[in-house]
């Protein structure tokens, strides 16, 4: 292992929330097995940039417990529900007042 590896290895362990992700080739072949932060900031990100080359990714934490798993780039189950954003109301509000998927206006 490298230098830059171990770091990466390093700051993954500093979030203290660690897991598995495996990610399985639209193209097909082999299983890719990574270490990731099960952050739902990385989550997010590491979905998003796979999505295009995954058939099926799943994300367990380190006691092989489901995260969530993806297919066709879309999540199918996520059984923590702390890691959903807030749904809106019909009115476009989300339940804590603001709408997350409308850009904030900012006066001049």
């Amino acid at each position: 292992m490298n230098q830059k590896e171990k770091q990466m290895v390093e700051r993954i362990m500093d979030t203290e929330a660690i897991g598995y992700a495996y990610l399985y080739p639209a193209a097909g072949g082999e299983r890719k097995e990574y270490l990731i932060s099960t952050t739902p900031e990385n989550l997010a990100n590491f979905v998003g940039g796979h999505f295009m080359d995954a058939r099926q990714m799943i994300v367990t934490d380190m006691l092989d417990r489901l995260i969530l798993d993806t297919t066709g780039g879309f999540l199918n189950r996520c059984p923590n529900q702390n890691l959903k954003i807030p749904c809106p109301d019909p009115d476009g509000r989300s339940r804590a007042g603001r709408n997350p998927c409308r850009r904030q206006r900012h006066s001049r």
